[in-house]
């Protein structure tokens, strides 16, 4: 009995849910100034039936007013960029203070080649004080990494919901302009051609680049030996055995110096180069490559 109940209940709720959603309500005033409602237009007096007032109801679904997309769209950017933007303030500030413990425990590491005949006491303190900084240094390199992660992923996500947050990028235009004007330009003042400046960019570049990946391979054996002396290598290693550390880090020291003034010369000769490319005339597109 009680199941026939609840479903008798759940048939006429279902009947009634269009009426709810939308049922038309007609009111007419009879001739005794009588106010009628009814919402079955076979009820109205066909007397009647030319005054009357029909009122739509609507239920509470059709009176919740949605977003509009744009607005949702908009918001959706607005929250997106602020996300990007936090994010990338963080990597910044990860970046800054991993530079600085990087450069103090690379200046602590120093004191290793002055320690060259030093004691055994000497060279376990210093070897302690860079230990700590390096357990700094990694936390800030955790934070990189995370930020980074979290920025991939909002990219990823952007691109999935076919977001733009920077705007259109057609440049159509522009690269049509430049090809006019690569097609107008053929030489510079002194008449020298596009390939003549390719050439002597690619070299200055060519430079720079090895100096910058020598100075990297010394840098990376620099730091292998340094992270080779740690505290748990103590009473392990003989006074000699760091005083041959110390020689090995001294020789790298002062080719990371060498190579340091090759690539401040390298940079130097490629800007002086492009400021050249600039007051001769030459073409902006033969310098990129």
């Amino acid at each position: 009995m009680a199941r026939r109940v609840l479903i008798s209940a759940l048939t006429i709720g279902l009947l009634m849910i269009p009426l709810l959603i939308h049922a038309e309500v007609y009111q007419w005033i009879d001739d005794k100034g009588t106010i009628h409602f009814t919402d079955d237009y076979s009820n109205i007096p066909s007397s009647y039936r030319q005054q009357l007032k029909v009122e739509k109801r609507r239920g509470i679904q059709e009176e919740e007013t949605p977003l509009e997309p744009q607005k949702i769209i908009l918001s959706n950017e607005e929250e997106q960029a602020k996300k990007v933007s936090s994010l990338k303030k963080q990597l910044d500030e990860a970046l800054e203070n991993y530079e600085l413990t990087n450069k103090e425990f690379l200046g602590e590491s120093s004191n290793l080649i002055v320690r060259k005949f030093g004691s055994h006491h000497q060279f376990k303190s210093t070897i302690l004080r860079m230990d700590r900084i390096k357990e700094e240094r990694s936390k800030y390199e955790a934070k990189i990494i995370e930020a980074e992660g979290m920025l991939e992923k909002v990219a990823r996500q952007a691109e999935e919901s076919k977001a733009n947050p920077s705007g259109p990028t057609d440049d159509s235009g522009l690269r049509l302009l430049a090809s006019l004007f690569q097609a107008e330009i053929s030489t510079d003042i002194y008449g020298r051609d596009g390939a003549w400046w390719r050439s002597k960019v690619f070299d200055q570049r060519e430079q720079l680049k090895k100096a910058v990946e020598d100075y990297k391979k010394v840098y990376e054996d620099y730091s292998e030996h340094i992270e080779k002396l740690s505290p748990s290598r103590f009473g392990r290693l003989s006074l000699t055995q760091y005083q041959m550390f110390s020689c090995r880090l001294d020789i790298l020291s002062k080719e990371m110096t060498r190579l340091q003034v090759r690539i401040t010369e390298a940079h130097e000769l490629l800007k002086r180069l492009l400021q050249e490319a600039e007051e001769s005339k030459a073409n902006p597109e033969w310098l990129r490559q």
